[in-house]
């Protein structure tokens, strides 16, 4: 009998995050730089936007302020997890602020047919009026056999 500690099949998974789009009420700083930062919920390796972006005016009364980002995020196999979390940060002087996170479960089908748009949440749990637009894409490749 074989065992081993590697699945037969590596799952690569890709959060392709579109834009964050943010409420009035949303406490942010215009001439901020913005970056989205992605893990396995309890894992520590991070992976981050690869350059910081501006805000930019957004034509609607109820997110005035939107960030383009258009990247993906490349997360590695995680057989044990199955939920991403999103960070999207806000760096000004220097100085990091986690202005929400979103989680999105890795194996619902609906988070990779579809560009979702997901309510942010702040650290403590409570949902805000900001919203993110993410897609989840995932590549196998055949592993030992």
């Amino acid at each position: 009998r074989m065992t081993s500690l590697e699945p037969a099949n590596c799952v690569t998974h890709w959060a392709q995050v579109d834009t964050v789009f943010l409420s009035p009420q949303q406490a942010v700083s215009p001439e901020g730089k913005f970056l989205v930062r992605a893990m396995w919920l309890g894992k520590e390796k991070v992976v981050q936007t690869g350059s910081q972006k501006e805000l930019s005016p957004n034509d609607s009364v109820d997110f005035p302020w939107r960030c383009k980002v258009r990247e993906q995020l490349k997360l590695e196999a995680a057989p044990d997890v199955r939920v991403i979390v999103l960070h999207i940060i806000q760096l000004t002087q220097g100085a990091e602020q986690v202005l929400g996170s979103v989680m999105l479960d890795a194996l619902d089908s609906k988070n990779h047919s579809e560009t979702v748009q997901e309510a942010l949440y702040d650290p403590r749990g409570h949902r805000l009026e900001s919203y993110l637009k993410v897609k989840l894409a995932t590549a196998t490749a055949a592993g030992p056999a």
